[in-house]
């Protein structure tokens, strides 16, 4: 068994996903980080991470995904952990028509699943959180009932040790800011952009993003702080790996943390930010 992978299983049985999602998705002060904006007088580095930008990424890498298909789409969230404002989001898209998401920890699973049947289930401020995302007033009720109906359930998954059957014919495939943590070589790193490529339908789309030059992180969980490895990378590096896997790329982005963030972040302890990636598979034969 990978040992990365072991060690986040340790640390995210041992953290309640409302601690995770404030620990993630807001400051020390409770104020929600897709309420900040960029400016060089902030000394909190979340504000200078820019939390919209950050959690509009994939949102926005979904709707332009979205805009050249036909309808009656099939999404698929790998490693979705309890921040599913990205699939929420991609609910309220008349031409997604499933939605399902799959993690490894089983206490992550059972709270997407509650959140799903009935968000404010949850301390958390989804209603808020969504709104800050999108820049815009929502009803509420509705917006909830369109994710509900659409959500298929979130189910245990290893991307490491896959089952024989998978899901398949996967239209958009998401996984965000996990897989360099969870692995312990490139090769196993290549390996899951390969089972990814496999769990596509063809023409799907693959929305990843990950920590670009990175070494460790750290989580704050009972008091302690525990620190697991993390896989490094640089964007080239990972634009080839996704190339040879077989996808085609679409689009990129990058989110460069300043040297005070990397220096104050509760949640990274070095690296130079996150890397985003829209790609597609194109088997051969096909337009």
């Amino acid at each position: 068994m990978d040992v990365n992978l072991e060690n986040l299983r340790k640390i995210y049985d041992d953290w309640e996903p409302e601690d995770y999602l404030n620990y993630q998705l807001c400051t020390e002060e409770g104020q929600l980080v897709s309420d900040l904006t960029l400016s060089p007088e902030h000394k909190n580095y979340w504000e200078q991470l820019s939390g919209r930008y950050h959690l509009t990424t994939v949102p926005c890498y979904i709707e332009r995904a979205c805009y050249r298909k036909n309808g009656n789409l099939k999404l698929l969230e790998i490693g979705c952990g309890p921040e599913i404002y990205a699939v929420i989001a991609a609910a309220q898209n008349p031409k997604i028509k499933e939605i399902k998401c799959l993690d490894f920890s089983e206490k992550f699973c059972k709270y997407v699943n509650n959140v799903a049947c009935d968000y404010k289930s949850s301390s958390f401020p989804w209603a808020k959180l969504m709104e800050s995302v999108l820049e815009a007033e929502i009803d509420t009720e509705t917006y909830f009932d369109n994710f509900r109906h659409k959500f298929q359930g979130c189910s245990l998954f290893d991307m490491l040790n896959p089952p024989d059957v998978l899901e398949k014919d996967v239209d958009i495939l998401i996984n965000q800011e996990c897989l360099s943590d969870c692995v312990d070589s490139l090769e196993k790193y290549k390996d899951v952009l390969k089972l990814f490529w496999n769990m596509l339908a063809n023409e799907g789309t693959l929305i990843f993003t990950d920590y670009a030059e990175a070494k460790r992180q750290s989580f704050p969980v009972n008091g302690m702080v525990l620190e697991t490895k993390t896989m490094f990378i640089t964007t080239d590096w990972l634009i080839s790996a996704l190339e040879e896997a077989g996808f085609v790329i679409q689009e990129t982005s990058s989110l460069l943390w300043p040297e005070s963030y990397r220096k104050a972040s509760r949640a990274v302890d070095d690296g130079k930010g996150i890397v985003g990636v829209r790609a597609e598979k194109w088997e051969i034969g096909s337009q």
